[in-house]
C-alpha cells in the first residue's frame, strides 16, 4: 500500500535534503534503493520517499506501507510554505475542486463505455475489433455475441443499456472472483498503527 504526494510549489531537492529540515528532527536516509532521483526522508521512526528528475526538484513523494508521514509532510508544509496533495485529493491531478475532477472522471467512464459499446457491436457484427485474445475485453464481446445469437433485438441501439448490463451480469457470475471478508478480516486490514 502506498499514497503519492506532490507539492504546490516547487522544492529543489538539494534544498530538502541539506539541512533546512534537521530542525524538525528529519534527515536523508541513505540505503540501497537510494539513487540520484530516488532519495529518502525519516524522522528515526517513518520514511518519506522522494522522487526527483534527474536529481534537481522533488517531483513527487511517497510513503510505503503503514508509514506515519505526517511529521514529515507537515515539516515539509512549515518550511517550504506550500502546500501538500495526495493522490486522493483533486488539486493533485490538476483539479481546482472535487466537482471538476467528478465531471472529468465521469466523461472519461462514458467515453470508455462508449468505446466499449462500439467495439462490441463491431464484434458481434463480424467488423473486427480491436479486442486482444485472453482480454476482459473479448470476454465480453464474446458474451455480446452469445446474448445476441438468442435475443438479436439487443443490437439495436434502444436495447444499448440492456445489452451492456446483461454483459456485465453475465461477466460477473461467470468470470469475476469475490471475496468475502470477515468483521474480523476487515478489522485487522483496517486498523491503525
Amino acid at each position: 500500500m502506498s499514497t503519492n504526494f506532490i507539492t504546490e510549489k516547487q522544492i529543489q531537492l538539494s534544498e530538502l535534503l541539506e539541512g533546512r529540515l534537521e530542525k524538525y528532527n528529519i534527515r536523508e536516509h541513505v540505503n540501497e534503493e537510494t539513487s540520484k532521483d530516488r532519495r529518502c526522508l525519516t524522522d528515526g521512526t517513518n520514511y518519506l520517499w522522494v522522487w526527483s528528475h534527474n536529481g534537481d526538484a522533488a517531483t513527487s513523494f511517497i510513503r510505503y506501507g503503514c508509514n506515519a508521514v505526517d511529521h514529515i509532510l507537515g515539516s515539509i508544509f512549515e518550511e517550504f510554505d506550500t502546500n501538500i496533495y495526495s493522490e486522493y485529493e483533486c488539486q493533485y491531478w490538476g483539479f481546482n475542486s472535487d466537482k471538476e475532477w467528478t465531471d472529468w472522471n465521469k466523461q472519461q467512464s462514458k467515453a470508455y463505455e462508449d468505446k466499449l459499446y462500439e467495439e462490441i457491436i463491431r464484434f458481434v457484427t463480424e467488423q473486427g475489433s480491436d479486442f486482444k485474445t485472453g482480454t476482459i475485453g473479448m470476454i465480453k464481446a464474446e458474451i455480446a455475441k452469445k446474448l445476441v445469437s438468442t435475443s438479436p433485438e439487443l443490437l439495436l441501439m434502444a436495447n444499448r443499456d440492456r445489452l451492456m448490463d446483461d454483459i456485465e451480469n453475465s461477466y460477473n457470475s461467470e468470470h469475476a472472483v469475490t471475496i468475502s471478508l470477515s468483521q474480523e478480516e476487515i478489522d485487522v486490514f483496517t486498523q491503525t498503527p
